[in-house]
């Protein structure tokens, strides 16, 4: 409940500096589910391609004691709050996605609140560690959502 209050603390600090401050809440409920799905693994490289304020990234950190973690963010005054929730992290602002296929290294765990609506005019290929492509074209959430329930139905998550 505190955490929760002081996230509407920071996105009132924001209202009227940033266009749709609101895209920025998290619910509680998501981040603790994240944090409890990533309970017990351990990663070197976490991310939030979409990190808004750093609520995710930092439970993902702290949950799996990333050693590395990257947020991005599209606005440089949108990354300058994040830096205050969370401070272990390193900052990037720009194209998520640009930012996201820049990036060396292999990356343990994503985690993100995903933009709705968003359509990319380029495709954009992730790997799984499995070595399994998968291309995203056009709606990410629908792909993404597409893929989550292939993966959930197969029995892995």
């Amino acid at each position: 409940m505190k955490q929760e209050r002081e996230h509407w603390g920071v996105l009132d600090k924001l209202r009227g500096t940033i266009p749709d401050v609101m895209r920025f809440f998290v619910p509680q409920l998501i981040v603790q589910t994240i944090t409890q799905i990533l309970d017990g693994h351990l990663a070197r490289i976490a991310c939030d391609p979409w990190a808004g304020i750093g609520e995710v990234i930092a439970s993902v950190q702290e949950a799996t004691r990333a050693e590395n973690a990257f947020a991005f963010a599209q606005d440089e005054r949108v990354a300058a709050f994040g830096k205050v929730k969370a401070v272990n992290a390193r900052w990037l602002t720009g194209d998520p996605l640009l930012l996201l296929s820049e990036l060396s290294g292999d990356i343990d765990v994503a985690a993100s609140v995903l933009p709705f609506g968003v359509r990319w005019d380029r495709p954009i290929t992730f790997a799984a560690a499995s070595g399994e492509k998968i291309e995203v074209k056009g709606s990410f959430m629908s792909c993404c959502t597409s893929r989550f329930q292939t993966t959930a139905s197969s029995g892995r998550v």
